[in-house]
């Protein structure tokens, strides 16, 4: 699944119209922590990640995006997505309309987010490891001034076809 990679006008203009104070802004530092060897991808690299305001089930629920029944939501957008459906567009605005900021990690992984307001959030974001979709949807506690996240197999969700 291709996400866009930059956070909508929408929620550009909310970070920038934020009631945070001058100064009181938090800053999320995604960092990979896979090993890979030369010429392999990371497995976090050149892809796109939310900061989202919700979960993503809750985002999507939100913006209209539903599983068949007995399906996981992750694995009905996966589904969805590989096949670049209706309802793949639907999931991708979800996501897009409940982002506070975005970014796109560079090939080995790495990307600073725009700053935001402290507070809790959701990254989210999704990864190739092994051939397999790997999804992030992480809590995250952003304090204000820098912070960090480390991308993890471990603390994501490979997504089965």
């Amino acid at each position: 699944m291709k996400l866009v990679a930059k956070a909508s006008p929408q929620a550009a203009a909310a970070i920038a119209a934020s009631d945070a104070p001058p100064g009181n802004t938090a800053v999320l530092t995604i960092v990979p922590g896979f090993t890979t060897q030369p010429g392999v991808p990371n497995p976090a690299g050149n892809h796109g990640f939310y900061l989202l305001k919700d979960d993503a089930e809750i985002a999507f629920a939100k913006g209209g995006f539903r599983a068949p029944h007995g399906m996981a939501i992750l694995n009905a957008m996966n589904s969805e997505c590989e096949k670049k459906t209706q309802e793949c567009k639907i999931a991708v605005s979800s996501i897009i309309a409940d982002s506070a900021t975005a970014v796109k990690t560079d090939a080995d992984g790495k990307a600073t987010m725009p700053p935001v307001p402290p507070g809790v959030y959701y990254l989210f974001g999704i990864g190739k490891y092994e051939g397999q979709a790997l999804m992030w949807n992480l809590k995250v506690q952003i304090k204000a001034g820098p912070n960090s996240v480390i991308l993890e197999k471990r603390n994501g969700t490979l997504i089965d076809h």
